[in-house]
């Protein structure tokens, strides 16, 4: 038995071509059906794109030759095959609880949505995952040790001619991509039309913005030139200055554009009023059941995402390392004090770097935040925001530009019917599994709902003069398609703008990076180049290549807009609205001390670098029992993640100080 398959695997080490011309034909059209999610996905990708297909194939063919060059060459075809089999599988169970494809800057990012893994994936997957790593390496093992070595003299030239012609199937395949495909700005439909093979690999090898042809330093200085002439008195509404208080809203849409669902009661009945009685308006946003960092990106910046390579998350990539023209730099040139609040953990998406490459003065995460209260699903509900950001208002003499990021209607929505029935009650849906799900989102966005009005109130109590924007950062992940919708865009939410400063209430549909100047246009604000130029182009003909020109060289290019120069440094970024200090280290009968200020469950006392287990007395004391402190010891406390990263610390306190001593 062993001899026979010994042999048969001789034969294909051997004659290894058609085993590279024939594999990729079959694996694209499997990966294609797990993409699609259905047995037939891969002839309905055939039929629909049949030069994608027939690209994919090229470009798999391409990396298959790889293995010509080695003498197990049965081996490392069936490696190279299994990874992209793999890679499929794992892009057919993330589509499973999201919208958007796995691409390498899911790969990239993998530190930061470990936190999520429970929420995405109950135990049976996990096991099945681990399950099915552990076969294939046993199939890898096995094929490697029985597949024998070839003398690769024998047909060298052969090998290396063909070689050469697949090598050049693989660049006419990127070729004829980079030429046919175009950019959809969707990266749903991107993977959809395009190939999981291409776009995966494109998400390798292609990233940041391609520089435009027309880029130069005297076409730059032509737009510069023409901001220089902009007249805000046209849009300005007041000449009040106002704290700015944007709100992003995990998930949220109007569910009334929901064409065949109707509910017990209206499940957003304050944003309803909202709409009715101030500005508002649809928001397209560049992403759909994920990506909510490019949608607070395009907001932040006024820049726009479909410029950027496939799957890209600036905050990943370009912003980890520089800065870049944002609202908070604009408005701290106005006398704004800066700040995010957000009731998630501060190193996902690696905000607690971005931010200061933002110039934001303080960021609070959820670390920072004593008595969260959490959903049925693990995420932080909203109620805890209202007084995170009055306190933050209260605590700075100047006007306040407050980002808000909340967390609590994110998914994955549970497809069980709960224990006691939701609130509000689903009608329309026939699939219990999606009218499971859709009830606990509409029941989860009533509770946001509530937190809408809760903040309005509370900051209304102030007695200072306020704008707060609210926006959905995309639509939730559902079983949401075009048809179902009444503006029959899956791209598009709904901002509204409340205000006690008697702005006039007009609707205008807007992008997400066009929203930010908007609002600024409103309060005269022009601060930043690409606040003036949204004012100002924004139905000029050459708007979008003009957009793009100034993204490139603002964070690629030569800063030409700037005067070639970095125009803004990092801040100086405080992590929680106040920061966590010692003021004393006690030594107890078999108890340590140490009592300082702000601190929260989240604190965890560290000693000569060695985490200690940490009990939360209150925000001015903490204990860690079973520890003699020495003459010398180094003691400061860290903020740590829900998985166990690190985000700030104080400074170290050196056992005993003076202050012992005495």
């Amino acid at each position: 038995m062993f001899q026979k398959i010994k042999n048969v695997f001789r034969k294909c080490n051997q004659n290894i071509i058609p085993l590279i011309i024939i594999i990729p034909f079959f694996e694209i059209y499997i990966i294609e059906c797990l993409h699609r999610k259905s047995f037939f996905g891969g002839f309905d990708f055939i039929k629909e794109a049949p030069l994608a297909y027939l690209i994919n194939v090229g470009l798999l063919m391409a990396m298959l030759s790889v293995c010509l060059l080695f003498r197990e060459r049965l081996f490392w075809i069936f490696s190279f095959s299994l990874i992209w089999l793999l890679l499929g599988i794992a892009n057919y169970m993330i589509l499973l609880n999201r919208v958007s494809p796995f691409s390498f800057n899911d790969i990239k990012v993998l530190s930061s949505v470990s936190s999520i893994i429970r929420q995405y994936m109950g135990f049976p997957q996990l096991a099945g995952a681990v399950v099915l790593l552990g076969l294939c390496t046993l199939i890898t093992v096995y094929v490697r040790k029985r597949v024998p070595k070839i003398d690769r003299s024998a047909h060298i030239v052969r090998d290396m001619l063909f070689l050469f012609l697949f090598m050049s199937c693989g660049v006419l395949s990127v070729y004829a991509g980079k030429n046919q495909f175009k950019h959809t700005g969707n990266i749903t439909l991107t993977y959809l039309y395009h190939g999981f093979v291409y776009c995966f690999t494109d998400s390798v090898l292609d990233s940041g913005i391609q520089k435009p042809a027309a880029y130069s330093e005297h076409r730059v200085e032509t737009i510069e030139n023409s901001l220089h002439k902009y007249n805000t008195s046209a849009y300005q509404e007041t000449d009040r200055n106002p704290n700015i208080i944007f709100v992003q809203l995990e998930s949220f849409f109007d569910v009334n554009n929901m064409r065949y669902y109707s509910y017990s009661e209206d499940p957003m009945p304050n944003f309803h009023r909202l709409i009715k009685n101030y500005s508002s308006g649809l928001l397209t946003v560049p992403a759909f059941g994920a990506g909510t960092v490019n949608t607070e990106f395009e907001i932040l910046t006024g820049m726009s995402m479909d410029y950027f390579a496939l799957c890209e998350y600036p905050y990943k990539t370009i912003l980890k390392k520089q800065t870049c023209e944002s609202m908070a730099y604009n408005l701290q040139e106005e006398g704004y004090t800066t700040a995010v609040i957000h009731n998630n953990r501060g190193t996902f998406y690696s905000r607690n770097q971005v931010f200061k490459h933002l110039g934001f003065d303080v960021f609070d995460p959820v670390e920072y935040m004593n008595d969260p209260e959490y959903n049925s699903i693990g995420w932080v509900k909203d109620s805890i925001l209202p007084g995170q950001i009055v306190e933050r208002m209260q605590s700075t003499p100047q006007k306040d530009f407050i980002y808000t990021i909340t967390v609590q209607s994110h998914g994955k929505y549970p497809t069980e019917a709960p224990e006691t029935p939701y609130d509000i009650e689903l009608y329309g849906e026939k699939n219990e599994d999606t009218k499971n799900a859709f009830e606990y989102y509409i029941n989860e966005c009533h509770e946001v709902d509530q937190f809408i009005k809760e903040l309005i109130d509370e900051v209304n109590a102030l007695g200072e003069d306020s704008i707060i924007v609210f926006y959905g950062d995309h639509l939730p992940t559902l079983d949401i398609t075009d048809n179902k919708l009444r503006y029959q865009n899956t791209y598009q939410t709904t901002y509204v703008v409340w205000d006690n400063i008697g702005l006039e209430a007009k609707n205008k549909n807007l992008s997400a990076y066009q929203l930010s100047s908007h609002i600024l246009a409103k309060l005269g604000y022009t601060n930043g180049v690409l606040t003036r130029f949204h004012q100002m182009y924004s139905n000029n003909p050459y708007y979008d290549k003009n957009l793009h020109l100034l993204e490139y060289d603002m964070l690629y290019g030569e800063k030409y807009i700037y005067g070639g120069v970095d125009r803004y440094s990092p801040s100086k970024l405080q992590l929680g609205l106040y920061p966590i200090t010692i003021d004393n280290v006690r030594q107890g009968t078999d108890v340590v001390v140490v009592t300082g200020e702000h601190f929260t469950e989240s604190s965890c006392i560290f000693i000569n670098g060695h985490k200690q287990e940490t009990k939360f007395v209150d925000e001015h004391a903490l204990l860690t029992y079973h520890y003699e402190l020495q003459e010398g010891d180094r003691i400061l406390v860290r903020q740590m993640t829900s998985t166990g990263g690190k985000i700030g610390s104080t400074d170290e306190w050196i056992y005993p100080s003076d202050l012992q001593k005495e």
